[in-house]
């Protein structure tokens, strides 16, 4: 990836776009040797931002805040999800690695998950890759075998094999990043939505107009619509006033009436 970066970075084109905490010491040592060339990097960013480098980065916690509520919902309302036991009150979270914006996922969860019943149970493991869909398989059928009614996949690829788990299972699983409800009928709640592309093209257009702030970072959150929480496709499995509720919560979260805990500096 080095050398990829360095290939793209002689001044043919306006903008380099990396992302993921793999490119920080990349784009850093790139931004240092090519000044002249302009980059943007999504969710990370190097400690000390270089004055051509603009990092733009998403409040998954926030959005992950949403499903923490819904989680706890499900496992504390049997009655209205058939395919809760509620028995053991735990929910859990697969997560691809262990690395800060992957951590930002999980107290996000586990903060929502607090704020409707501190009694519930939150288990969490890692893959250790991003590709694993049989170890997210496993480790989510593991959650399962433990009680767990609702298990959230931040896997990527990986999480594929989370919500094959939940259908296997008869439980529910709630997907990432993109709508993933339709992937397994009946056993997703809803997913996360993370606008990474639109972030992208929104910091590509600013940079265009020559208004993307280089040296500093932009974040995306509920208040501007850099991630969210749908239920479209899911076959309306969550009651609507379970879906208001959590809408409501989404719209404190943006206005800042209710604040996040965030592992993200």
């Amino acid at each position: 990836m080095e050398d990829n970066v360095e290939s793209v970075s002689t001044g043919k084109w306006d903008v380099v776009v990396v992302g993921s905490s793999q490119m920080v010491d990349i784009v850093d040592a790139a931004a240092k040797k090519f000044p002249n060339q302009k980059y943007v990097i999504y969710d990370d960013a190097p400690k000390t931002l270089p004055a051509n480098v603009a990092s733009i980065q998403f409040k998954q916690n926030e959005g992950s805040f949403l499903v923490g509520v819904l989680a706890a919902l499900v496992t504390t309302n049997k009655d209205k999800f058939p395919n809760a036991t509620g028995n053991a009150k735990t929910v859990g979270l697969v997560g691809g690695m262990d690395l800060p914006v992957i951590n930002d996922f999980v107290v996000g969860f586990k903060k929502g998950v607090e704020s409707v019943d501190p009694s519930v149970q939150v288990k969490v493991s890692f893959v250790g890759n991003f590709t694993d869909a049989q170890k997210g398989y496993d480790q989510a059928k593991a959650m399962f075998d433990q009680g767990a009614d609702v298990v959230y996949q931040v896997a990527g690829g990986a999480g594929i094999g989370v919500l094959k788990a939940a259908k296997e299972a008869k439980r529910y699983a709630i997907g990432v990043d993109s709508n993933q409800n339709d992937l397994q009928p009946g056993f997703i709640l809803a997913s996360m939505l993370k606008n990474i592309g639109e972030g992208i093209v929104t910091a590509v257009e600013a940079a265009d107009g020559g208004k993307l702030e280089y040296g500093k970072v932009t974040s995306y959150g509920l208040a501007n619509k850099g991630v969210g929480l749908t239920f479209e496709k899911n076959g309306n499995i969550v009651p609507a006033d379970m879906q208001a509720k959590i809408n409501d919560l989404a719209a404190q979260v943006a206005s800042g009436k209710i604040t996040v805990p965030t592992v993200v500096a």
